[in-house]
């Protein structure tokens, strides 16, 4: 959905007092059904990695395809999750009468500074620069 058309979204449930309270109470339980969604993912994530170092043997599928498209869909889960959050802390704002910002712009900031971080610990441990060229 462009911009233009989701800002006129936020606009209409702002004029709309009658089911405020019940979009309010949506996306707080958007907001929490995500975190329970990135935490399952995470965890399912770390089980696995555990799993391969400690129980090479019982691992729950030695193939790696399998395994690789099996991590791709949970973290496909996550991202999912992540997008659904985005949009329930947007249409928070707007309900909360808080200044209407553009929440994706922090996204975007946030991850740029956690690749910034990682491209540092990187460099210290070998990476160059023309590594990507």
């Amino acid at each position: 959905m462009n911009a233009k058309n989701k800002n006129a979204l936020l606009e209409h449930i702002k004029n709309a007092p009658e089911w405020q309270s019940a979009l309010i109470y949506e996306q707080l339980a958007a907001l929490n059904k995500a975190a329970a969604d990135i935490s399952t993912g995470t965890s399912t994530l770390e089980q696995g990695f555990a799993d391969g170092k400690l129980r090479p043997d019982r691992y729950y599928c030695s193939d790696r395809v399998f395994r690789r498209d099996c991590n791709t869909g949970v973290l496909d889960s996550i991202a999912s999750a992540l997008g659904r959050a985005l949009a329930a802390l947007e249409v928070l704002s707007a309900l909360s009468d808080a200044f209407q910002r553009e929440y994706l712009s922090s996204v975007e900031i946030s991850q740029g500074i956690y690749y910034n971080e990682l491209e540092k610990l990187c460099l210290r441990h070998g990476y160059t620069k023309e590594d990507n060229t």
